[in-house]
């Protein structure tokens, strides 16, 4: 073999296992509740990094945490561990019920985690989430968490953008075009109800497969019977605009 082919062959070995070192592995999780017939109906599908270095624990902390704010219906801070905030899901629903009897309608909750995508230099996970403890219909919601693989650290919103400014001006030209809102008309024009009459970025951001993600989760710009609004930005308009920039063709 000649020393020009080892050396190739060396050469991509090399990348090859870089790829896989940077590369955050995932095992899937799965809690539900009791599952009796009048038990709340708890499903929890989780991811959960591989490892004990910095970036997985980082990962698994926060990803519990959000998991845990999710089903932690009394605010309860003794609750430290996604099984903990089951059971006290569940013991909410039996001491309501035990006041009111036939009145309680079982909750529910069900919780999916997935991964939205993964970069050389960023991972964003992606949470589903719906409950229902009572009133007229439960409550649906997404977050992203966005991963600087580098820092091994969380990206907040803010944290994503070279200049939020500039992004957000980008953002509404987008966001005009996408729902038929002219320039020259108010943001609400058409039914929307950002506050002030001022367009703002959701409280969700996160990098998805076909580009950046904005997405407002029910009420926060519409109503409950309007659902979410989304707006997906390909990363060829969107990356001069990032942080951490994706090289995908889209």
């Amino acid at each position: 073999m000649s020393n020009f082919r080892i050396l190739l062959i060396s050469i991509a070995f090399v990348l090859f296992s870089c790829e896989d070192k940077n590369e955050v592995s995932f095992e899937n999780k799965v809690i539900t509740g009791k599952g009796c017939t009048n038990c709340p109906q708890i499903n929890i599908e989780l991811l959960q990094a591989v490892g004990q270095d910095s970036l997985a624990i980082k990962i698994n902390t926060i990803l519990n945490d959000e998991v845990i704010a999710l089903l932690n219906f009394n605010d309860e801070p003794s609750v430290a561990s996604v099984e903990e905030a089951v059971t006290a899901f569940e013991n909410s629903y039996t001491q309501l019920k035990s006041q009111f009897g036939a009145e309680i309608v079982p909750w529910e909750a069900e919780i999916n985690a997935q991964i939205a995508l993964q970069t050389d230099s960023l991972v964003t996970l992606k949470l589903d989430a719906y409950s229902f403890t009572g009133g007229a219909h439960g409550y649906s919601s997404v977050s992203f968490l966005n991963f600087n693989k580098a820092l091994a650290a969380p990206m907040m919103n803010d944290e994503l953008f070279l200049d939020v400014e500039q992004f957000t001006t980008f953002a509404e030209a987008a966001f005009r075009a996408q729902e038929k809102i002219p320039t020259a008309k108010n943001i609400n024009a058409t039914g929307f109800m950002f506050e002030e009459d001022t367009f703002h970025l959701p409280l969700t951001i996160g990098y998805g497969a076909d580009g950046l993600v904005l997405w407002y989760n029910q009420y926060e710009i519409a109503s409950y019977a309007d659902g979410p609004v989304t707006l997906v930005l390909p990363y060829k308009e969107v990356n001069p605009y990032l942080v951490l920039p994706v090289n995908i063709k889209n």
